[in-house]
């Protein structure tokens, strides 16, 4: 009779996590069925590296591949509907270029040495979204839209490990499974990108690891690092870990090699066909002089795209958390200071992604990169309430879920396609209008979101951002540009003061009204 009752129970249990996981699914398609894919940012070259794969089993981008793509689209809709369809025109155009010089490129297209031409991203994610590009091609669909239902079910995989494989008990799991499905992951499911596949990646490994797994989290992790290479920190934080846990023999350094190796590859691929072992750096898109406090801080906390937005609870409790179980460790002299590590890996990481020249990108609510550097804080935090009495776990748990789902309805009641890298939100707004000195964002943000522009120069200096009234609320001002303020109406001793000013930010400063 007993063992009757136990087993109903655990039918119940898993009934619940299934209805839960069929829910989530559910969500996933509703929201895939509600948006066309989005080809922005480098979009087209992840579209036409899954279309060459498709056609041809090979990464190389063929003009062929282009324009079979084009066809499959039309038959659908008009080419004009496609996002920049102007762009996709054009990089069909370089693609059928008949002479051209090595490493002559195109939107994010390169010739190699060989004389083809791939992509300057590896090409993973490009690669998985074959079994979907097949499964669209019977169903006579966009092609584009492999990439949501890739993305769709990457999140729902995530899920069910979150659901299934977990320490916590049967309400927690139910809670904090749909957490992260409103989290970042939730505004880039239609995005022809990889902030999707590397969140879950990501997310799924530390997961694992957390409660011991060992092989399975740090390949996974090293197969996300071929996407995002800072990543590379974590991979090399598990290997050390695996080492220390299973003891540094033969067998266990060679699994932990072989599941790490993966890392490697996209150098090697590079090397091979551009003599260089990353593409993005040699053309200087990354630079150290944008590891700043205001960008480092921001990528956090910035009201415009910073982690805070999506974890907005999460992440303020974490920041509480985490140093006070590192210094509960210290004293109690217990060194288990994996917690210690994992934040040192994470400031190295965030030193590493804010290296980015274009720091106001193509963006859904978040930054791009934040989109699944948030899976770090995300996982670690329900592991650092592990050891709380049940009552307090699952209630930090529930009001974790709870402003998940608001921070989600908020963001997307503010707007449908949540595309918007190019405008202040709102809160933002406010912030500007109201009290503009508190809020002194990376230049690059305050400067495309208050002009509209792609992109701003020194020439454009000084960017004023006006209020309701048409008031200036504030000024930002190149450094070498500060003498033109006074026909703004600025006083020349302010001027000189502003020259004098230590809160320039990369040769900027802003001047508040008031």
């Amino acid at each position: 009779m007993k063992q009757d009752k136990t087993l109903n129970i655990l039918n119940a249990h898993f009934y619940a996590k299934l209805i839960t996981l069929a829910l989530i699914a559910f969500i996933c398609l509703f929201k895939v069925n509600s948006l066309d894919s989005y080809p922005t940012g480098d979009g087209p070259e992840y579209a036409f590296t899954t279309e060459a794969f498709y056609r041809h089993g090979t990464p190389d981008l063929r003009a062929k591949d282009a324009r079979l793509f084009k066809k499959a689209f039309t038959k659908r809709a008009p080419w004009e509907n496609i996002y920049k369809s102007g762009y996709f025109d054009q990089f069909y155009g370089f693609l059928s270029k008949p002479n051209k010089t090595f490493k002559e490129n195109f939107g994010g297209a390169y010739v190699s040495k060989n004389n083809k031409i791939y992509g300057y991203h590896f090409f993973s994610y490009s690669l998985l979204n074959v079994p979907a590009r097949y499964f669209i091609g019977v169903l006579n669909k966009n092609p584009l839209a492999c990439f949501k239902y890739t993305n769709a079910l990457l999140i729902i995989i995530s899920c069910a490990i979150i659901l299934f494989i977990s320490p916590f008990n049967t309400l927690a799991n139910i809670l904090i499974s749909p957490s992260f499905l409103y989290s970042a992951v939730y505004w880039y499911i239609g995005w022809a990108h990889p902030e999707v596949f590397t969140a879950c990646l990501v997310t799924v490994s530390l997961w694992l690891f957390f409660q011991h797994y060992n092989y399975v989290p740090l390949f996974l992790m090293a197969i996300a690092t071929t996407q995002n290479q800072p990543l590379l920190f974590f991979v090399i934080l598990i290997s050390i870990t695996i080492l220390v846990r299973q003891k540094v023999n033969i067998r266990s350094v060679l699994k932990t090699g072989l599941c790490s190796s993966i890392v490697i590859v996209p150098s090697l691929y590079y090397y091979y066909h551009f003599n260089t072992f990353n593409l993005i750096k040699d053309e200087g898109f990354l630079d150290t002089k944008y590891q700043t406090f205001t960008r480092i801080s921001g990528f956090y906390f910035d009201i415009n795209q910073g982690i805070i937005l999506v974890i907005p609870l999460l992440l303020l409790l974490y920041c509480v958390l985490l140093p006070r179980n590192i210094y509960t460790t210290v004293i109690r002299k217990d060194w288990q200071l994996l917690d210690f590590f994992i934040l040192v890996t994470l400031t190295a990481l965030t030193f590493t992604v804010v290296t980015m020249g274009n720091w106001n990108h193509g963006q859904a609510v978040v930054n791009r990169y934040a989109s699944w550097v948030f899976a770090i804080i995300f996982v670690h935090f329900f592991f650092l309430i592990k050891n709380l009495s049940e009552i307090k776990r699952l209630t930090l748990i529930a009001f974790i879920f709870i402003t998940q789902l608001i921070s989600a309805l908020y963001h997307e009641t503010l707007n449908k396609f949540e595309f918007t890298f190019n405008v202040h939100k709102p809160l933002a707004e406010w912030v500007l209008q109201k009290q503009p000195s508190w809020y002194n964002p990376d230049p690059t943000i305050f400067g495309i979101r208050t002009t509209g522009a792609y992109s701003f120069t020194s020439k454009d200096s000084p960017i004023i951002f006006f209020g309701q009234k048409k008031e200036v609320c504030k000024i930002m001002c190149h450094k070498d540009k500060l003498n033109e303020l006074v026909y703004f109406g600025v006083p020349i001793n302010e001027i000189r003061s502003f020259t004098r000013s230590k809160n320039i930010i990369n040769d900027w400063i802003y001047i508040n009204n008031g």
